[in-house]
């Protein structure tokens, strides 16, 4: 909106990219995770995330590049001599597995015991003044070690834990003090090693997201003999090939050295993150700081998790944000701030700049005075240094080594399947009234995800804001999305912009970006769809956009619109042409976030608050609402088809929606369609679409949302996260179902409750109805487009 540059073309004619360069990261249950599904199935989660299958290193590579380096006082062979003069190797055996584990008639937990007093005989071997361990082995496979405030029921069968811990108890542990987790099996059979990977992918994955201090993580597996290191870090995940634990001594002294005595930052704790007081079973405070670019140090306090969603996944940006306050030499400040703690791919304009570069590149608009007001004020932001140096994935943590993008991999394929019931359990826990968070339909096959390398970074905001899906009144909704407040003047502000860029980067990642429920249907499958003969353009006409922009932000009275319908004449294009991200995609990305917010929530009308039971046709409507919205946020294809060509089930859930919804329904059709005649008469030729290719649009999407927003202002249409129905039996024994409201909604004023044709909006709309005719119904199912009054 800001450029006017046109978007370059293609250099040298490249092929179209394809889906398979920049695969889908599925988000299986992002937050699901945390509730109602059964730990195997959550194991299942997280192999199925990685792509079903880890990358596979050699044990020299693993030491050399993610293992914590020896202390210089620690000289292997030396240690080993040591074991041997004492007795501990006894030939090619450590004494303590004279015979192999799987030959042991004994459980796994008392095979693997002497594994423990093992490991602190090679501690004891270095034993010097300079060399005091961090960690200390355990093993202890009765025990549940303790969660903040993530929900696990694991229990590792072995774990190196700080030696300065503050759980007290080794029958209690905690997760924070565990800075590695391992697992065994006296058998070697493909099953022994498949519930080790997902055991241990599990517990690596619950290290990282229960514990915001954690930047990497460490693991081992034994089946029998065979012993594997694990290794996982924001943006890579490593298994190496298996060795003989028993046999291959110099492995195994080397990484229990490594690990165990290495300062906390080397097993990665971020130094730069303390807990203040890890209170049990209540939200853990950090005192975290924050360097800006000019290398000034702030330290904040938190106060409360704001969100830590993006730290369910492993590997990408692990983003978590706090409301937070200052904290300068234990004194702590009243103004409340925001904090956001993410890893952003390496290459990428840090988001603290972008903000000054779309503020800067506004100055010379007429709009100039009304930008600044449309985004977050940064108070400080810049990268995280450990130890003086750039916390990077791969020249800090893997200490500069790159991996090359193809190469072998550990399957982890029969760990894989979910069960149809906890598939069910996902879907069923995902869309209603929390849109983005969903299990989406799985991909049979497809390819693991190799992300790009990730730096560490933090930027600070002033402003406190609440996300626009809390929002609970229909014409504040709109007021947001046209960028305005309803009557209190509060303004919306655009946040999350860590992946904008300049029109004119044609730089690409490997793993594509973006939230699957608004993402552009042109985007999700990456191709041009609309080879066609143009419809006319956009229909309603405001002649002066900066007019709309200021009655967005000031309340100044909506212009007036006028009619049109231009045909443009363009002549059109050869097909093949490279596909690129254009203004018409985020256009349909508002749309969406429109969509989802009246598909996604049950509307009431009229009245602040409502408690109790309501009528059963009432509550049968609402469910099979609330069914298609799940539908709208779990199947791509029926969900991309609404713009491609196909958009039964967009007005299936139309036909849903509450009475008083269907003017507003309507007028997102209207949307829809506009939408579509500009995709229609951009790619004639897309090789010309410029920054400009939006503007009509964009004044009527503003136009319409303000509309809709004026008109609700005076009897508006209030939603609800869907009800639960609950069936019971009355005194003849019959089942009666009641449909329960559980959630409360408040106003700041009490509205007296008015009648449908008492709306505002819904006057203005049916005057303009009544010029064109009597209304039609919505569109019959199975029809291309539907092409009613509008």
């Amino acid at each position: 909106m800001f450029s006017r540059a046109t978007t370059p073309g293609p250099v040298g004619n490249p092929e179209p990219r394809t889906v398979t360069e920049t695969p889908h990261l599925s988000r299986l249950g992002l937050y699901t995770l945390q509730s109602g599904v059964g730990l195997e199935d959550k194991r299942s989660v997280v192999c199925e995330e990685a792509g079903r299958s880890v990358r596979l290193v050699t044990v020299d590579y693993f030491l050399k590049a993610v293992a914590p380096r020896l202390r210089p006082e620690i000289n292997v062979d030396v240690v080993l001599q040591k074991l041997r003069d004492h007795g501990d190797i006894v030939g090619d055996r450590w004494a303590h597995f004279l015979s192999d584990p799987g030959e042991s008639h004994e459980h796994e937990n008392v095979t693997f015991k002497p594994l423990e007093k093992l490991i602190q005989t090679i501690v004891d071997a270095t034993k010097c003044g300079s060399v005091l361990p961090t960690l200390k082995l355990v093993n202890n496979p009765y025990a549940c070690p303790e969660s903040s405030l993530r929900n696990n029921s694991s229990r590792p069968d072995s774990y190196a834990i700080l030696t300065l811990d503050r759980s007290g108890s080794q029958d209690r542990p905690l997760w924070i003090d565990i800075g590695g987790t391992g697992e065994y099996k006296k058998g070697d059979t493909e099953k022994d090693k498949v519930d080790n990977a997902r055991k241990i992918m599990w517990s690596m994955h619950h290290c990282m997201a229960n514990d915001p201090r954690r930047r990497f993580t460490f693991g081992w597996t034994i089946e029998n003999t065979e012993m594997r290191l694990w290794h996982c870090n924001r943006s890579k995940r490593l298994v190496t090939c298996a060795f003989n634990f028993v046999e291959e001594h110099k492995y195994l002294v080397h990484f229990f050295l490594s690990l165990i005595c290495a300062d906390p930052y080397e097993i990665g704790w971020d130094p730069t993150m303390v807990i203040v007081d890890a209170k049990k079973g209540k939200e853990v405070q950090y005192d975290i700081t924050v360097r800006s670019e000019d290398g000034e140090h702030r330290v904040y306090r938190t106060l409360k998790m704001l969100s830590n969603i993006g730290a369910e996944a492993v590997q990408g940006r692990g983003t978590r944000v706090w409301l937070v306050v200052r904290n300068i030499n234990g004194r702590l400040g009243s103004e409340q701030v925001v904090l956001k703690d993410s890893w952003i791919d390496h290459d990428r304009m840090r988001e603290g700049r972008i903000l000054q570069e779309i503020i800067g590149a506004s100055k010379s608009m007429p709009i100039a005075h009304l930008v600044r007001g449309m985004f977050l004020s940064v108070e400080s932001h810049g990268d995280v240094l450990v130890e003086g140096r750039l916390d990077h994935t791969r020249e800090l943590i893997m200490r500069g080594h790159h991996l090359l993008t193809v190469g072998p991999r550990y399957s982890l394929e029969r760990a894989t399947t979910i069960s149809t019931g906890a598939r069910h359990l996902l879907a069923r826990n995902g869309m209603a009234g929390d849109v983005g968070l969903t299990i989406r339909r799985a991909v049979t096959q497809r390819e693991p995800p190799d992300f790009d390398d990730k730096v560490h970074y933090r930027i600070v905001f002033k402003e406190q804001c609440k996300q626009i899906r809390e929002q609970t009144s229909v014409s504040k909704i709109f007021a947001n999305l046209s960028q305005i407040v309803g009557d209190e003047q509060g303004i919306a502000k655009l946040a999350d912009l860590e992946y904008a860029k300049r029109m004119d980067d044609t730089k690409s990642h490997r793993v594509r970006t973006g939230s699957d429920d608004f993402k552009a249907a042109e985007l999700d499958t990456h191709r041009y769809h609309f080879y066609r003969t143009p419809g006319p353009s956009v229909d309603r006409i405001y002649s002066h956009v900066n007019d709309l922009i200021e009655a967005a932000f000031t309340g100044k009275t909506l212009p007036k619109s006028s009619s049109s319908a231009k045909q443009k004449q363009t002549t059109p294009t050869k097909l093949g042409v490279a596909f690129w991200h254009n203004p018409l995609h985020d256009m349909e990305s508002i749309w969406w976030s429109a969509t989802h917010m009246i598909a996604g929530n049950e509307a009431l009308s009229g009245s602040t608050e409502y408690s109790g039971l309501i009528d059963d046709d009432v509550a049968s409507r609402a469910q099979k609402q609330r069914k298609l919205a799940e539908e709208l946020s779990n199947d791509r294809h029926k969900r991309n088809a609404i713009i491609l060509g196909n958009p039964l089930l967009f007005h299936e859930i139309l036909e849903s929606l509450h009475p008083r919804m269907h003017d507003v329904a309507r007028t997102l059709e209207d949307l829809r369609l506009a939408l579509v005649r500009a995709y229609q008469n951009a790619e004639l030729n897309p090789g010309s679409i410029d920054n400009n290719v939006s503007e009509e649009l964009y004044a009527k999407f503003l136009g319409s949302f303000l509309e809709i927003s004026e008109g609700l202002k005076v009897d508006d249409i209030w939603l609800r996260p869907f009800a639960e129905s609950v069936e019971s039996a009355d005194a003849d024994g019959a089942v009666v179902r009641r449909t329960t409201v559980t959630a409360k909604i408040s106003s700041a004023k009490k509205r007296k409750r008015q009648s449908t044709e008492g709306s505002g909006f819904l006057k203005q709309r049916k005057r303009r109805r009544l010029a064109d005719g009597p209304p039609e119904p919505f569109p019959q199912l199975g029809c291309e487009y539907w092409t009613g009054p509008s």
